[in-house]
């Protein structure tokens, strides 16, 4: 199926992904965490593209992060609060819902939840680090969280 051809189409469709996004968020504690990504970002408009751009990183990557085929990591959630202009409440939720994910992960690979734990801590303080802290607790975990 072809996407919206006219300007006008294309302003329709538009209009109606931020309406749903905007019906996704009044439900968001519940939502996993790659539709409470694409609802944030829609009501951002921001295209995956944009978004990716901004991140650095392929816009296929974004694309599996809202699939929930990818988890993110605490650099990337970092990195969504920056380009989508998060509140911190909706921070919490975003990483509450990364948590959750990272759960059924650990769950099915058998993983301790210690590892969860202090990840979800982690995520929690991170608007309280400067970049310099942030580049170094990356160069400590060697980006393995």
């Amino acid at each position: 199926m072809a996407g919206p051809a006219t300007r006008k189409e294309r302003a329709d469709w538009a209009a109606h992904e931020v309406e749903a996004a905007n019906r996704d968020l009044r439900d968001a504690r519940s939502l996993p965490f790659g539709q409470l990504l694409r609802a944030f970002r829609l009501r951002a408009q921001k295209s995956q593209e944009l978004v990716s751009e901004a991140m650095d990183i392929h816009p296929h990557h974004v694309s599996l992060m809202e699939s929930g085929k990818r988890r993110p990591s605490i650099e990337r959630v970092g990195q969504i609060k920056d380009v989508l202009g998060l509140s911190p409440d909706e921070v919490s939720l975003l990483v509450d819902a990364a948590a959750r994910a990272r759960k059924q992960f650990r769950l099915k690979a058998g993983l301790s939840r210690e590892h969860d734990v202090l990840a979800v801590r982690l995520l929690r303080t991170w608007d309280s680090l400067t970049r310099d802290e942030v580049q170094a607790l990356l160069r400590v975990l060697g980006g393995a969280v």
